[in-house]
């Protein structure tokens, strides 16, 4: 598919990435509510990971993985992209949303 091609092809050469240790809230309830604020679509979720896809208004590509890291709904965010300032600027707003 599309969204694999793109994870492959080598064009998302800016890396990132943010660990929130706890959430309030549980996976599932994270991700839809991410989904709804940030305008993201769910490729795939498999049990405590999910990747995000996302453009911005610009055309910029996004991709994100989600995954649940311990019993306290902490999460690691990786995400990908073409533009740097963009993806670490909303990494941190992640960051903040869920914590």
């Amino acid at each position: 598919d599309g969204f694999a091609d793109l994870m492959s092809s080598g064009t998302l050469t800016i890396q990132s990435h943010v660990s929130i240790s706890s959430s309030s809230q549980d996976f599932s309830s994270i991700i839809r509510a991410i989904c709804q604020s940030y305008q993201l679509t769910v490729v795939d979720q498999i049990n405590s990971a999910a990747s995000l896809y996302s453009e911005t208004i610009l055309g910029h590509p996004i991709a994100l993985l989600f995954k649940s890291t311990n019993p306290q709904n902490g999460i690691s965010i990786d995400g990908k992209s073409t533009e740097t300032h963009f993806l670490s600027n909303l990494l941190e707003e992640l960051k903040n949303f869920v914590e």
